[in-house]
C-alpha cells in the first residue's frame, strides 16, 4: 500500500482521549510530587513570594531568554535589570517547594552567591561584562534528580526580551518561575515526551 497524506479522519479523539487519560492518571497519581502534603504547604508560599519579585523595580527579573548570554545583566528602558536564563531557576524552585524549603531574604544576594541558578551552561566571562554565575549543577534542582520539569502555560517570548514592555516582562516572570504553572514528570524516556503534548499538559 503507498504512504498516503495524513490527514486530520486518521488522528482520532481515541488517541487524544487516551494521552488525556494518562495525564490525569499522573495528576492524582500519589508519586507524583505535588501530590506532597510537604509541596501543598508550602507552594503558595512560593508563588506569593514569586508575585512580590516581580512587583520590586529594583530587583532583576529573570528572562528565559538566551538574548546577549546567560546570567548577563541587561537593562530595561524602564531601568529594571534583566537576566537571560534557561530552564534553571525554574527547575531550582520547584526542588525547594519539594522539600520545604522557604525563599531567600535577599534575592540578589542568592543570585550573586549563585545560589539561585541561571543556566546549564554559561558563557566565557568577557571583560567588562557584569553577570551573574550561578550554575544548576551546583544548585538543588529538579534534573539532577531525574525529573522533566514543564509549564503548564507556555512560558515563550516571540520577541527580544529588551523589545517587550515591562509588564509583559513580568508576566512572563510569573507564568516561568511561579509553582502553580510548574509540573514534572520522570526523565525516563518513556515518559519524558507526554510533557511536551498538550492533551497531557492540560490535566496537570
Amino acid at each position: 500500500m503507498a504512504l498516503k497524506k495524513c490527514t486530520s479522519l486518521i488522528i482520532s479523539d481515541e488517541y487524544s482521549n487516551m494521552i488525556k487519560d494518562i495525564g490525569k492518571k499522573w495528576r492524582n497519581d500519589l508519586k507524583n510530587p505535588i501530590n506532597d502534603s510537604k509541596y501543598k504547604d508550602i507552594e503558595n508560599t512560593w508563588n506569593v513570594f514569586i508575585k512580590n519579585w516581580a512587583s520590586k523595580p529594583n530587583t532583576p527579573l529573570l528572562i528565559r531568554k538566551k538574548d546577549n548570554g546567560y546570567g548577563t545583566i541587561n537593562i530595561h528602558n524602564t531601568g529594571r535589570k534583566l537576566i537571560p536564563v534557561d530552564n534553571s531557576p525554574a527547575q531550582w524552585i520547584f526542588a525547594c517547594v519539594c522539600n520545604g524549603f522557604i525563599p531567600p531574604e535577599n534575592i540578589e544576594k542568592a543570585l550573586s552567591d549563585g545560589i539561585i541558578p541561571v543556566a546549564m551552561v554559561l558563557p566565557k566571562i568577557k571583560d567588562g561584562i557584569e553577570m551573574f554565575r550561578g550554575k544548576l549543577d551546583k544548585c538543588y534542582n529538579t534534573q539532577t534528580l531525574d525529573w522533566y520539569l514543564g509549564h503548564k502555560i507556555g512560558v515563550g517570548l516571540n520577541k527580544k526580551m529588551l523589545d517587550c514592555t515591562i509588564d509583559e516582562l513580568k508576566e512572563h516572570f510569573i507564568k516561568f518561575m511561579s509553582p502553580f504553572n510548574m509540573f514534572v514528570v520522570p526523565k525516563d524516556k518513556r515518559m519524558r515526551g507526554l510533557a511536551d503534548l498538550k492533551d497531557f499538559i492540560e490535566q496537570q
